[in-house]
């Protein structure tokens, strides 16, 4: 881990953002151990411009997951399925990036593996 002044990661986001900005169109994240499949906001309730697209993804994602495996995954948006938090990546993605699709999943642990899911239990999710 570098210890890099702010002022230099400062910098270093807005490159990264200029660099990325309407080029990103989909972004994922993946985490452990809730089985939700989430959009943003999540540090407000507020919908977003297309809620409606993305939770018809969630909800068709979860589904079919189901399905094939038998995990039953919750959809909605982080602030509802969770709690409202800020500093979320995805939540960066849409509003930042203006990337059209962005979800954070939590994976099928539910506490068994802790932080150290098995990649038998992430890559049928992914």
């Amino acid at each position: 881990m570098f210890n890099l002044s702010l002022s230099y990661r400062i910098e270093c986001g807005r490159k990264l953002d200029h660099n990325l900005q309407d080029q990103a169109v989909l972004v994922q994240t993946l985490k452990e151990t809730a089985q939700l499949i989430m959009v943003p906001y999540a540090y407000t309730k507020v919908r977003l411009d297309n809620y409606n697209e993305m939770y018809s993804i969630v909800i068709k994602a979860a589904e079919t997951i189901s399905k094939r495996y038998g995990s039953k995954y919750t959809p909605g948006s982080l602030a509802e399925t969770m709690y409202p938090v800020s500093g979320v990546s995805v939540d960066w993605a849409k509003a930042v990036l203006k990337s059209p699709l962005a979800f954070a999943y939590q994976l099928r642990d539910r506490g068994d593996f802790v932080m150290l899911l098995p990649p038998e239990q992430i890559i049928p999710t992914g």
